[in-house]
């Protein structure tokens, strides 16, 4: 009963402020004076509580090493402390329900996205993990291709993707009765995309077939749940002594001396603090793609116009001196773009809504900037800006309107009926999918010397001695499809190198290895 609820394992998000020792920043806050400075102190401070963040924190704390780990929004899932419950049961909240991800935006208390980004994104523990439609479409090898450096091709990557689905699968069958429910579009399109040539597969055990399929929906759900890394993962890292997680707690900024991080600057409860990390220790960012560049720019990291605009805006950031600024090419995106087609079924003539996304070879970006407010935007649209992914999505609209079109087809296009994909390109409303990527691109080529990259192979900062990004900004390419498993399974591969980097005097503490359910509520 809520009554006898455990109190959440979350409660200590005060523990940071009012009680620390005033020291002297290294910089001076322009609005509250010198910053406070935190006692304790860590050797990895991993900011954002996402599908990377997890994945990173967790596995760095198998290496004994201590771990911070900061997420600005609160509780989530249940036994995580949160208390956003369904109406018939107080032991769920609405974020692990599958059933309810049509809604979830609407839902009654519901507060788990951002205010400040480009596009939508989840400000909660989990991530985007805990707020998006759970798709879980497993990257194929070729998505770790020729636009990834060395270290990162698929046969690189291999491993990591195997240590990740085996504790965070996905699936293709998520009722616990292996029945599929509410099947109308399946029986009809499936058949319909059978009838000219197309076949069936199942998308999590042959990902490299991409070319005319259809699959049942895979989706990251497990014991009928939401699942994610706040399941698969996080239950590794609490309790252990060497781990703590801070929710409430908004990174500004990397605090740095020069190329050197010395901690970051984070705001609580209306107060701003730094926690500085250990001699030798790094600061690893993975708030998101949108997220993750407005603390580098904050930091004097990126494009000189872009630190500019935190320089005069309003957000009281204080910036490194001008001499220390880091020029990076940080805001480059991509993303995919989606057109929706709806087609009538008759005789009853209930509506089927087709959302095109031609995904592969995408060559169209943009631009990521911020604003003086502080706020994430595109300065540039990444959607459909090139002649051929106009092209692309065009030829994938018009195989649609032609397989409506046969004698024996069983859809109607819901449009003119002389509508062409280039005409319908023209005139439609370009919908984001919302899986940017980019925004602190990954490569060989240095950002600080003309080069295009942001991260080296390492997801080190170019510039910087110990900062680190690991999350969707990193990618070097957009993936064929959805990029949640492909986050993270980056992120798992990314730690790995990240801990290596200690020259093997880092080793792995080991223990369990899979989280197997919701027994109790955690504790501090």
């Amino acid at each position: 009963m809520a009554g006898c609820r455990i109190l959440p394992l979350l409660l200590f998000a005060t523990s940071l402020y009012g009680t620390q020792a005033q020291r002297t920043s290294p910089y001076t806050d322009p609005g509250n004076g010198a910053v406070p400075l935190s006692n304790s102190t860590y050797d990895y401070i991993v900011v954002g509580g996402g599908a990377s963040g997890i994945i990173t924190a967790q596995r760095l704390v198998e290496t004994g090493k201590t771990v911070l780990l900061l997420e600005r929004g609160g509780p989530s899932y249940f036994f995580t402390g949160g208390d956003l419950f369904v109406p018939w049961n107080d032991t769920v909240t609405a974020y692990e329900v599958p059933g309810i991800i049509e809604w979830l935006s609407s839902f009654p208390g519901m507060d788990g996205y951002c205010n400040d980004t480009a596009q939508v994104a989840g400000c909660i523990l989990g991530g985007g993990t805990t707020v998006n439609g759970m798709g879980f479409i497993r990257p194929p090898s070729f998505d770790f291709g020729e636009m990834w450096p060395q270290g990162w091709q698929w046969t690189d990557v291999e491993p990591s993707a195997a240590r990740f689905y085996e504790r965070n699968p996905g699936t293709t069958s998520p009722s616990a009765d292996g029945k599929y429910y509410d099947n109308a579009v399946w029986d009809v399109m499936s058949k319909e995309l059978s009838a000219v040539g197309w076949k069936q597969v199942d998308t999590n055990d042959e990902p490299d077939e991409k070319f005319q399929i259809y699959s049942y929906p895979a989706t990251n759900v497990a014991n009928g749940r939401r699942s994610g890394p706040i399941s698969t993962y996080l239950p590794l890292a609490m309790g252990k002594e060497n781990f703590k997680l801070q929710l409430h707690t908004k990174v500004i900024q990397a605090v740095r001396q020069n190329s050197t991080i010395t901690g970051v600057e984070v705001e609580g409860q209306g107060q701003r603090m730094i926690i500085n990390v250990n001699q030798g220790g790094k600061v690893i960012l993975a708030a998101g793609a949108m997220s993750s560049p407005r603390i580098l720019f904050n930091s004097g990291i990126g494009p000189t116009e872009q630190i500019d605009i935190v320089k005069s805006g309003t957000t009281q950031v204080a910036l490194p001196p001008e001499n220390s600024w880091i020029n990076l090419p940080i805001g480059f995106v991509r993303d995919h773009v989606m057109i929706e087609l709806t087609f009538n079924t008759p005789p009853k003539k209930p509506s089927i809504s087709s959302t095109k996304d031609p995904a592969y070879s995408h060559t169209s970006s943009g631009t990521l900037g911020i604003t003086p407010e502080g706020n994430t935007v595109f300065t540039e649209s990444p959607y459909l800006r090139t002649d051929t992914d106009k092209e692309a999505m065009a030829l994938a609209i018009d195989e649609f309107l032609a397989m409506s079109r046969r004698a024996n087809s069983t859809l109607q296009y819901n449009g003119p009926a002389n509508a062409t994909g280039a005409s319908i390109v023209a005139s439609s409303r370009l919908n984001p999918g919302v899986h940017m990527t980019g925004t602190t691109i990954m490569g060989t080529d240095d950002g600080t010397k003309n080069g295009t990259s942001v991260v080296d192979p390492n997801c080190k900062v170019y510039g910087t001695d110990n900062s680190f990004v690991v999350d969707a900004g990193m990618h070097a390419d957009l993936p064929t499809g959805n990029t949640q498993a492909i986050v993270m399974v980056a992120a798992e591969h990314a730690v790995q190198r990240i801990i290596a980097l200690d020259d093997g005097k880092t080793k792995l503490t080991g223990g369990d290895s899979t989280y197997r359910g919701y027994s109790r509520r955690l504790r501090i």
